[in-house]
């Protein structure tokens, strides 16, 4: 398996990295900046290629996805950042200009719990809070979502709950089995939370087992 990570920033590309080199997989990843990576590349001589270039410019993808079976989109913004971001639909797009170079036959993409008709039905303040904070990310991810629905891209969307360490995942999640709920089912809820870790595997057991193309999901622990 060759995979392609496009990763900027956040530790979940990095989890995803971790992972797929530790399954021997070959990983070929788009960053901003090498030494975030050195000591994986140092360890994993033979199996990471390491890009340094721009998600949203198709050039720098399409030199990072064309010999790649599947594509994780794992780029992100900072919590505190510019406004308003187009960095979640211009990476996808650049993805979907890309992809007549391309072998890949699955893109899967990084969301929230909180975008779409959860977003509109969430209680007041909470919507108000989530609004002031990241709506930005929320209209653009949104976005991004209506143009992977028009393209022909093999697409899975993980629409993720909150993220946290693995040890403050342990003391809520008693159990460790995984299940991916249709996000259409979902009743969202503040309690939901998962580690990078789970989440990461979940990505990486998707693509082994070539399973949800075109569906968006939600990776729970029960």
């Amino acid at each position: 398996m060759h995979l392609a990570v496009l990763w900027w920033s956040g530790r979940l590309g990095q989890e995803v990295l971790k992972q797929a080199l530790a399954h021997g997989w070959s990983v070929t990843t788009l960053v901003r900046k090498s030494w975030q990576l050195d000591t994986l590349a140092s360890q994993n001589k033979n199996l990471l290629t390491i890009m340094i270039g721009d998600a949203t410019n198709s050039t720098d993808v399409i030199k990072t996805i064309e010999n790649a079976d599947a594509v994780v989109h794992a780029v992100s913004v900072g919590l505190i950042h510019s406004k308003p971001t187009s960095l979640y639909s211009s990476t996808t797009q650049a993805v979907i200009d890309a992809r007549p170079h391309t072998k890949a036959k699955h893109y899967v993409v990084m969301s929230s719990t909180w975008t779409h008709h959860i977003r509109k039905n969430m209680p007041r303040g909470i919507r108000h809070m989530y609004e002031y904070v990241l709506w930005d990310v929320a209209d653009d991810k949104e976005q991004e979502e209506l143009l992977l629905h028009a393209s022909s891209l093999p697409w899975t969307i993980i629409k993720s709950p909150f993220l946290v360490k693995e040890s403050i995942s342990n003391l809520v999640n008693k159990t460790k089995k995984i299940h991916l709920t249709p996000f259409k089912l979902y009743k969202s809820s503040l309690f939901d939370i998962m580690s990078r870790n789970s989440i990461a595997k979940t990505i990486l057991n998707i693509i082994a087992n070539k399973t949800h193309i075109a569906e968006k999901v939600v990776p729970l622990v029960r």
